[in-house]
């Protein structure tokens, strides 16, 4: 079954279910060849004393992760799966950014709606160092893919109209929703960001939640006409991904 997951293009996703997404690797259900999920896999391998852009984590396994509200109280929260699809072997994992560390614990901000920082015991995440981030120019509609090297990747997009503008602020790829067709108002897939409208509560039956993602309107590319998402041409959109942007990744909104 594939889950609804709609994201703030002005269309929904017509699927059934509830409770995540799924993610299709090999070949794609409507017969195009689909490119293999990105795996969250650490930059540039061990966490370095500087330069880094923010570290965003794992959650492991497949069951709620007790939390607390404070770095030394008692575990009094939960946090739920929240059936993101990571990887090549589609694995589960909840994405989140880590914050700080105090002790055994880490402070980390799930990706959902107005969430609360909670503490969560520091074994029960892989963190991942992030030296590589996104950086979208909503008022010039660009946006370029940035390394310690310099940009690796450039390109034009289009973003929120007036009523619905693109939310400013950083972020992290919190799921990434392969579409059945890449006719579609997606495109080929959609990164999930850990960003909600400013103007929408919800969209369809999501919570107006914002991402990245394909289109079928490549001439609007460069124009402010969706609800909120940052939309990029279908083949940008995989050299993006080919650049190493995907679940994890920081995204910055100018």
């Amino acid at each position: 079954m594939v889950s609804r997951r709609n994201f703030l293009t002005g269309t929904a996703v017509a699927a059934g279910g509830a409770g995540g997404v799924v993610v299709w690797v090999g070949t794609h259900p409507a017969g195009a060849p689909a490119k293999t999920a990105p795996s969250l896999t650490p930059r540039r391998g061990a966490v370095a004393p500087g330069g880094n852009v923010g570290i965003t984590g794992a959650l492991k396994g497949e069951k709620p992760v007790l939390a607390s509200r404070t770095a030394t109280g008692d575990w009094a929260a939960e946090i739920p799966v929240m059936r993101t699809i990571v990887g090549d072997t589609g694995t589960v994992a909840t994405i989140v950014k880590v914050e700080q560390a105090a002790g055994s614990r880490l402070q980390v901000r799930i990706p959902k709606r107005d969430s609360d920082l909670l503490w969560v015991p520091a074994e029960s995440v892989s963190q991942y160092v992030q030296y590589d981030r996104l950086v979208v120019d909503v008022g010039a509609r660009t946006a370029a893919y940035f390394t310690p090297e310099g940009p690796t990747w450039q390109g034009r997009v289009a973003v929120g109209k007036q009523a619905a503008p693109t939310p400013l602020g950083a972020s992290w790829v919190s799921e990434l929703v392969h579409m059945p067709s890449a006719d579609g108002p997606y495109g080929i897939w959609a990164w999930g960001l850990a960003m909600w409208s400013e103007t929408l509560t919800e969209f369809g039956d999501g919570d107006a939640q914002i991402a990245v993602h394909g289109t079928n309107r490549d001439d609007q590319i460069g124009e402010p006409v969706s609800s909120g998402c940052v939309r990029v041409e279908n083949q940008q959109l995989v050299e993006l991904g080919d650049a190493g942007f995907g679940p994890g990744s920081i995204v910055e909104m100018i």
